[in-house]
C-alpha cells in the first residue's frame, strides 16, 4: 500500500512540474511547442536571452514596435511575443526565424512560399497557373488548347480549335469559330471576317482587296491577272515544273512621270503605262513593251509600237500607247511560254498537240511568204486530224492599211502547199477545213499579228499568235493617203520623191530655172521605177529586188493602193530628203481622168531603217494637201551604219508648200 501510495505521489508530481516548469529541454519544431518566453533551438525548448540594449532596430522589419529591445528576425504566427499588434509582455523576447510556410494554408502571412498549382486561396502572387484549372487567379499564363475556362487574358494566343471568346489580338490560324479581329492575318479557309488588309493566299471567302498579294490572282497587277496555282489533278503525263523562272520582274516603285530617267520603250513601274510624261519628236516611233521589263523578248512576248502624237499643249510631243506586239498572258497547254516567266507550261498537266513556241520567221515585201501549218498542230500525229479540223488564219492590218482602209496584202489557204498557187484576196482571214497550207504576200514593211485557231470536229480548240514581221534591207519610204482612186470619183494622186545630198540638184538655165525634184538626179515616178529607170549620179549597185534607188509602187487611181522608194544599201553617212507633192489634175489629157474640184487630201509617210519602223508622220497631227502642185516637205535622213544596220537619224521637216513645188536646195 506504501508502495502504490508512493508511486501515485511521484506521478501527480511529476505531471505538476511539468505543467509549470519553464518546459527547457522539452522536443519542439518550432515556437508553438515552447511554452511563452522559450524559443525552439536545435530542436529543444530554452529561455530566451534578453537584450541589454535600450534601443532596437529591427532588423528583419518583421511587424514590431520599439520596445526597448532588439530582437531576432521574427517568428511568424505569434501573437503574444511583443511586436506590433500582438498582446504579449512589453519585454519583447527574441526569436529565432520563422520556418518557410508550406502550401494550401490559410494564413495571412507575408512573404509566402510559391503557391503550388489548383488551390483556393486568394494569394499573391501565385505560382504560373497550370491548365485546365477553375479558378479566378489573374494573371494566368497563356491557355492551352482545348480548355473550356473563360479566364484567358486579351493577350490570349492559343492556336487550336477551342471554344473561347479570343480578344482583339488573336492570331489564330485554325478553323476555329471565334470572331477575328480588323488585324486577323489567318490564311485558312476559315469564316472569318477578314478586313481590308488581309494578304492571305488562299481560295478563301474573305472580301480581298485590289492590292492582295497572293500568289493566286492578282488584280492590282496589269500583266498577271489570272489564276497562277499549278494542277492539283493526278497528271498521266509528267507535271510541267519550272525549274528556273524569273523571280525579278525589273520592276520599279510607283512613279507619277518616267521621265527623264525611264525614257526606254518600257514599262518600268509595271503600272500598264509605257513611257508616261516622257518627251518626245512628233511622228517619232519607238519599239515598246507592254510588259514588266524582266519580261521583254521572253517567250511569247514581243514589242509594239509607240508614236509621238502632239500634247495637249498642241506643240509639245508625248508618247502614245503601246500598240500590237505581244503582252504576257495566262498560262495554257500549249508548248509555249505565255506568261513570259521563262517556262512552258509551268505547273500545268497536259499533253498538247499543238506548238505555240514554233518559229514563224519573217516575211520580206513582194514575197510570197509560206507557212506550214503541219508544224504547229498535231506534229506528234496525236489525233492525225489536221485535214479534217477548222483552220482559221487572222493578220492585222499594218499602219497604211488602215489609213487606207483597205488591206494591202493577200493571202490564201489550202489543203497542201501545192494548192497556194496563184494569186491570193486582199482579205485579213483564211478559214475553212483542213487548210493547214497558209500564203501571204506584202506590199509594206511593217509588223502583223498573225493568229491561228484550229478547232477539231469535238469542238477542243487550240490556238496561237505570233508577230510577223515584214522586213527589207536598206531605207524604205511608204506613202499613203485617204483619197486614192479615179479622179472622177473625188480621187486624188500624190507623188512621192526622193531626193539624195550632194546628187540632186537643182537646175539654173537662161530662159528657166528647174527643180531637182522633178530632174533625174531625184527618185519618182519620172525616172525610178524597175520598168524605166534612169537615176544618174547616185552610185548605188543593183541588188537581187532589182533597181537601187527604185520606186516600186506607182498609183495614179488605184483605190487603197500606196507608193513606196527603196534604197537597198546606203552607205554610212548618206543624207535624203523626203517630198510629197500633189499632182496637177489640170495637166492630164484625158479628160475622164481630170478633176475640176477641191479635196482635202490628208497624206501619211512612214519611214522604215533596216525593216524598223522609225517614223509615222501625218496620222496626228494631220497635213493638208488641196491645192495643185501643194507640195509637203517631209522629213531628212542621214543614214548611220553600212549595208544591214536599222540606224538612221531623222529631222523632219513637215512643211508645207502652196501651189509650187519647191527647189531642192531650199529645204
Amino acid at each position: 500500500m506504501q508502495k502504490i501510495i508512493f508511486i501515485t505521489v511521484c506521478v501527480l508530481t511529476a505531471f505538476i512540474l511539468s505543467c509549470g516548469n519553464s518546459g527547457t529541454g522539452q522536443p519542439c519544431v518550432t515556437a508553438f511547442d515552447c511554452t511563452d518566453g522559450q524559443v525552439c533551438s536545435d530542436g529543444m525548448c530554452i529561455d530566451g536571452n534578453p537584450s541589454s540594449s535600450t534601443s532596437e532596430e529591427d532588423v528583419n522589419g518583421g511587424d514590431d514596435v520599439s520596445d526597448g529591445n532588439s530582437e531576432l528576425p521574427d517568428a511568424g504566427n505569434d501573437v503574444h511575443d511583443g511586436e506590433k499588434n500582438d498582446s504579449d509582455n512589453p519585454t519583447d523576447t527574441p526569436e529565432t526565424p520563422d520556418a518557410p510556410d508550406t502550401p494550401n494554408d490559410s494564413d495571412a502571412e507575408n512573404p509566402e512560399t510559391p503557391d503550388t498549382p489548383n488551390d483556393s486561396d486568394a494569394e499573391n502572387p501565385e505560382t504560373p497557373d497550370t491548365p485546365n484549372d477553375d479558378d479566378a487567379d489573374t494573371p494566368e499564363t497563356p491557355d492551352t488548347p482545348n480548355d473550356n475556362d473563360s479566364t484567358e487574358p486579351v493577350s490570349d494566343s492559343d492556336i487550336v480549335s477551342d471554344n473561347d471568346t479570343e480578344p482583339v489580338s488573336d492570331f489564330d490560324n485554325m478553323n476555329d469559330n471565334d470572331t477575328e479581329p480588323v488585324s486577323d492575318f489567318d490564311n485558312m479557309n476559315d469564316n472569318d471576317a477578314e478586313p481590308v488588309s488581309d494578304f492571305d493566299n488562299i481560295n478563301d471567302n474573305d472580301a480581298e482587296i485590289i492590292d492582295d498579294s497572293d500568289s493566286e490572282t492578282n488584280e492590282d497587277d496589269p500583266y498577271a491577272d489570272w489564276d497562277t496555282s499549278p494542277d492539283d489533278e493526278v497528271c498521266p503525263y509528267v507535271m510541267n515544273e519550272c525549274i528556273n523562272p524569273i523571280t525579278d520582274f525589273g520592276c520599279l516603285p510607283a512613279m507619277a512621270s518616267e521621265f527623264p530617267d525611264h525614257c526606254d520603250g518600257l514599262d518600268n513601274d509595271c503600272d500598264g503605262k509605257v513611257d508616261e510624261g516622257c518627251y518626245c519628236e512628233v511622228g517619232q516611233t519607238q519599239p515598246c513593251f507592254k510588259g514588266k521589263p524582266n519580261q521583254r523578248n521572253v517567250g511569247i512576248c514581243q514589242d509594239g509600237i509607240q508614236t509621238c502624237a502632239v500634247g495637249s499643249d498642241g506643240k509639245t510631243g508625248t508618247w502614245g500607247d503601246c500598240t500590237g506586239g505581244i503582252s504576257p498572258k495566262q498560262d495554257v497547254c500549249d508548248n509555249a511560254d505565255n506568261d513570259c516567266n521563262g517556262c512552258i507550261d509551268d505547273g500545268l498537266c497536259c499533253n498538247p498537240p499543238v506548238n505555240c513556241s514554233y518559229d514563224i520567221g519573217s516575211a520580206i515585201p513582194f514575197t510570197d511568204k509560206i507557212i506550214n501549218g503541219n508544224q504547229i498542230y498535231d506534229t506528234s500525229h496525236l489525233f492525225n486530224d489536221a485535214a479534217t479540223a477548222h483552220w482559221e488564219w487572222t493578220l492585222t492590218k499594218g499602219p497604211c492599211d488602215i489609213v487606207l482602209n483597205k488591206t494591202s496584202f493577200t493571202t490564201k489557204g489550202a489543203t497542201t502547199e501545192a494548192g497556194l498557187a496563184g494569186a491570193g484576196a486582199a482579205s485579213t482571214i483564211v478559214s475553212g477545213t483542213g487548210l493547214s497550207w497558209f500564203k501571204v504576200n506584202f506590199q509594206l514593211s511593217g509588223s502583223y499579228t498573225l493568229h491561228l485557231k484550229v478547232t477539231r470536229t469535238n469542238g477542243e480548240v487550240y490556238e496561237c499568235e505570233w508577230i510577223l514581221r515584214v522586213v527589207s534591207d536598206g531605207l524604205r519610204i511608204e506613202l499613203c493617203w485617204d483619197t486614192t482612186g479615179a479622179h472622177l470619183s473625188g480621187g486624188r494622186d500624190l507623188d512621192l520623191h526622193l531626193g539624195k545630198n550632194g546628187a540632186t540638184e537643182d537646175v539654173y538655165g537662161t530662159c528657166n530655172d528647174y527643180t531637182g525634184w522633178t530632174e533625174d538626179t531625184a527618185c519618182s515616178y519620172l525616172n525610178c521605177r524597175n520598168d524605166d529607170w534612169d537615176v544618174s549620179g547616185w552610185g548605188y549597185a543593183d541588188t537581187a529586188s532589182g533597181k537601187n534607188p527604185r520606186l516600186d509602187i506607182d498609183n495614179i487611181h488605184d483605190v487603197g493602193k500606196p507608193e513606196n522608194i527603196n534604197v537597198d544599201n546606203p552607205n554610212n553617212g548618206d543624207t535624203f530628203r523626203v517630198l510629197v507633192r500633189l499632182f496637177p489634175w489640170s495637166t492630164i489629157s484625158d479628160s475622164s481622168e481630170q478633176y475640176g474640184g477641191d479635196v482635202n487630201t490628208h497624206p501619211v509617210v512612214n519611214v522604215y531603217c533596216g525593216g524598223t519602223l522609225k517614223a509615222t508622220y501625218g496620222v496626228s497631227p494631220q497635213y493638208i494637201l488641196k491645192n495643185e502642185d501643194d507640195s509637203w516637205k517631209v522629213v531628212e535622213i542621214k543614214w548611220v551604219g553600212g549595208v544591214g544596220s536599222d540606224e538612221c537619224q531623222l529631222t523632219p521637216n513637215l512643211g508645207i508648200v502652196s501651189g509650187n513645188v519647191p527647189f531642192y536646195d531650199n529645204w
